[in-house]
């Protein structure tokens, strides 16, 4: 993320921009390289994990969809900063980001020290999902 603030005596201040990528791409010198869960020692158990309620309105109308939540976990095993990445409905957005919003996990570790980790999560409402 890039912001640029144009004012009297300011030119601009640029904001670093977090970096979410493969390992072997380094981040430039303006960004903050963010550890994924696929990097960690391994996957932080989860301690607190509700998992979204079907919204009853479209459950009733037999609407199916998914909606994916992009979290990080920080050093603590707290979720900060959940957003909607995408949802194929408001409903479904809001219950997957009330739920990710409770959950708590183990610290994340890599190379044995704490860190703070991004995930994203895809909840499938009313769909089985089956992987190949």
């Amino acid at each position: 993320v890039r912001i640029q603030f144009h004012m009297d005596d300011i030119s601009s201040v640029l904001m670093p921009t977090i970096y979410v990528g493969r390992p072997e791409m380094p981040a430039r010198p303006d960004q903050i390289r963010v550890t994924t869960f696929a990097e960690l020692d391994r996957q932080p158990t989860a301690q607190a994990q509700p998992m979204p309620s079907y919204p009853a309105v479209l459950a009733r109308q037999g609407v199916k969809g998914s909606a994916s939540v992009s979290f990080f976990v920080d050093d603590t095993g707290k979720v900060r900063v959940p957003v909607v990445t995408a949802a194929d409905a408001p409903e479904f957005a809001q219950a997957a980001l009330e739920a990710v919003r409770q959950w708590r996990f183990e610290p994340p570790r890599k190379a044995g020290k704490k860190v703070t980790a991004y995930e994203t999560w895809t909840f499938d409402f009313g769909t089985t999902r089956r992987d190949s």
